[in-house]
């Protein structure tokens, strides 16, 4: 269920139908100072952030995911140039999506949208929908037409982010598209066929997957789940997107690795976790992309400065 949290100004005033969620969104407060420029053409891109309700826990005693994010928004903030968009790659909140986690994480996104930036979010296997909904508000980018598995579009000059739903079961590690979601994804691509398109998911594609396609329903990971622990679908996923040259890159999170490969000119770039963190060697924190007409740059920010990977940047070009 992808989510759009529009930019804050003070010409805004909150609707009563949501006044109590979006008054946690804007601080507390129901208006605020005009957001700064920002570049259309530039965005962050974060994923895992798992956000709990209670901004002073750690996960196992180490990591506080509210400071992590925190650190992460400050950063964005004080760049010399704002980015027009956030792209939240699932797993938005802690292991079962409680309501009260997500209450938190519109605190979190607060800061960010009161500088003008709007934030868009998709769900992973620590997210809920029905929590989720019940906190954040629905626009029209959402693709009714998919009405079991939500999706989004968002246009941007030079490219369409394609945000797609592989939430299966809450707190459990396979994710899965669906035949209707893919097949509304193949339509769309279509229809848009003359612009660069980008597919956004939480899960990573995983290569392994070599069954048939399993029949959604009934509740639990049934056997073709457990034997992957990403994408359940991938190969239908591929099928779709690779012979599309449109389609330039597939951005996904859930393994909390920074990494990135190309498979037949198509760029698949799995972003590292913003808030926490499996392996402290790894790197966590964000990645500012930047679109071009024939390409992006992408720059790895890292919590820790002196992290080895710090400031890395990709330069792809598209196919």
């Amino acid at each position: 269920m992808p989510i759009t949290l529009p930019p804050i100004s003070r010409r805004r005033f909150l609707s009563s139908s949501a006044a109590a969620a979006a008054s946690i969104l804007a601080g507390c407060s129901h208006m605020v100072r005009d957001p700064r420029p920002s570049d259309p053409n530039r965005f962050v891109l974060l994923s895992d952030t798992h956000i709990h309700y209670d901004r002073r826990w750690f996960h196992d005693g180490k990591v506080n995911t509210w400071e992590n994010f925190e650190q992460v928004s400050r950063h964005i903030l004080a760049q010399a140039t704002l980015p027009s968009k956030a792209f939240v790659c699932g797993d938005c909140v802690y292991l079962q999506g409680r309501y009260d986690d997500y209450m938190t994480l519109t605190q979190a996104v607060g800061p960010l949208r009161q500088e003008g930036i709007a934030v868009h979010m998709a769900l992973g296997n620590h997210d809920h929908r029905e929590n989720f909904g019940s906190v954040m508000p629905i626009d029209g980018s959402r693709q009714a037409s998919v009405s079991d598995r939500q999706v989004m579009l968002v246009g941007t000059p030079f490219a369409n982010w394609y945000l797609l739903d592989s939430l299966v079961v809450t707190n459990q590690t396979p994710g899965r598209l669906g035949e209707k979601q893919v097949g509304w994804l193949a339509g769309s691509l279509d229809a848009h066929a003359d612009k660069a398109a980008i597919v956004m998911l939480h899960h990573n594609p995983d290569e392994l997957t070599r069954i048939p396609s399993v029949t959604e329903g009934k509740s639990g990971v049934d056997g073709a789940m457990a034997k992957v622990s990403g994408l359940i679908d991938t190969r239908a996923l591929m099928e779709v997107i690779l012979p599309r040259k449109n389609v330039k890159m597939c951005i996904y999170g859930h393994t909390h690795v920074w990494q990135h490969a190309d498979r037949e000119g198509l760029h698949l770039v799995n972003l590292p976790p913003t808030a926490w963190v499996f392996n402290a060697e790894r790197p966590n924190g964000y990645v500012a992309a930047t679109l071009r007409a024939d390409g992006a740059s992408f720059e790895l920010h890292c919590l820790k400065a002196n992290h080895p990977q710090n400031g890395q940047t990709l330069d792809l070009k598209w196919r």
